[in-house]
């Protein structure tokens, strides 16, 4: 039986936690990509516009980890597949990707689903001990159209821009056009506009400390933008013992406990709070994942969907953050998201050393003790 990881860390995780006669593989990302025939990849002989009805193939991406891949499944006496990459649209394509590789080697392969959501070695059990008979082919489908989209779109734009600038006298390589950097960095340009336009404005404001039955309390006017007026007014106020309080409300705000932990909201905390680039935490949220500490990193989902909080809070106990773990009881919050895929990302293992990904840990950690034991503040 080979199985198929999608990482070289969650294959020894996986080699790790079960304990029967197989063979354990690792990819690095994508086997297969989509590409054009070689006769359309002739910019100046062919016509962008005719690019969206010209045919795609596959070709391979990974031509040292497809090689290793189908001597394997040649060299084996029961090349019986375990698709075992991550549990999301991508990874299903990835694991359909090395379905074609094992049929064009093959002819027919039988092959199962393992799906997981963390790799700590209790979750990979489960996922050994509940092998699906089948990919997703909803989720299969839908990655696909976005790779052709990518591909198609991506090349006629791009060829269509270069082109034109040259023909028009420009001096450039390449004009790149792709369906996520374009908005991307038409976001960036209008920020950018906003910040050089941005005239600041000079104003004033009154300040004084009243002191109400013992009680200090600091308050301020409204923004004065005419400096005469300011002084005016300031010379008014300065000397004067009392003051007359025409009005107040008193407002009382709660602060909602926060929704379970997924991708968007980790990375704008945490970017904030570690000055780190989101990239640079996402890796280390991978490597987190990849060695068990963490549930998959990557989830759009703010619901709890078939998770045991009993055994999170349990592991916690034993954790730096144990005084604040309640295992009597606990409230999680739900948000309205769910991907479908992942649930939220929460702590599977303690991780007790206090460099980035110690931090990075103690952030979910911590922002899942708040969402399901703590209340609103």
């Amino acid at each position: 039986m080979i199985v198929v990881a999608e990482k070289g860390s969650v294959a020894r995780a996986i080699r790790r936690a079960i304990k029967a006669p197989i063979t354990v593989l690792a990819l690095s990302g994508h086997l297969l990509e989509l590409d054009f025939p070689q006769e359309y990849n002739r910019w100046r002989e062919v016509n962008p516009q005719q690019l969206f009805e010209a045919p795609v193939k596959w070709t391979v991406k990974d031509p040292k980890t497809y090689r290793m891949l189908v001597e394997t499944l040649r060299s084996s006496s029961n090349p019986m597949l375990v698709l075992a990459t991550d549990n999301d649209h991508e990874g299903e394509f990835i694991a359909y990707e090395v379905l074609l590789a094992a049929r064009e080697t093959l002819g027919s392969v039988k092959f199962f689903r393992m799906r997981f959501n963390s790799t700590t070695p209790s979750e990979l059990r489960r996922a050994w001990e509940t092998l699906e008979p089948d990919l997703n082919w909803g989720w299969v489908w839908k990655a696909y159209f976005r790779h052709k989209f990518d591909l198609i779109t991506g090349a006629i734009y791009t060829r269509l821009l270069t082109l034109s600038a040259r023909e028009a006298d420009r001096n450039v390589r390449l004009i790149s056009w792709g369906s996520c950097q374009t908005p991307t960095l038409w976001f960036i340009l209008e920020r950018e506009k906003q910040i050089r336009e941005f005239k600041p404005e000079t104003y004033y404001t009154l300040e004084a400390i009243l002191n109400v039955q013992g009680v200090k309390v600091k308050v301020s006017s409204s923004p004065i933008k005419d400096r005469v007026k300011a002084e005016s007014l300031y010379r008014q106020a300065a000397g004067r013992l009392t003051a007359t309080v025409e009005a107040f409300t008193l407002q009382r705000e709660a602060e909602r406990k926060p929704l379970p932990t997924e991708t968007d909201s980790m990375l704008q905390d945490l970017t904030k709070i570690l000055g780190v680039s989101a990239v640079k935490i996402m890796g280390e949220a991978e490597q987190l994942y990849a060695e068990g500490y963490i549930s998959y990193p990557r989830t759009q989902t703010n619901q709890w969907v078939k998770v045991d909080h009993q055994q999170i809070l349990n592991m916690l106990s034993t954790s730096f953050l144990a005084e604040h773990v309640r295992l009597e009881s606990f409230n999680p919050r739900d948000g309205r998201k769910n991907d479908g895929a992942h649930p939220p990302i929460y702590p599977t293992r303690v991780y007790s050393y206090r460099d980035l990904k110690g931090r990075i840990w103690e952030y979910v950690a911590r922002r899942y003790l708040a969402n399901t034991v703590y209340g609103d503040a």
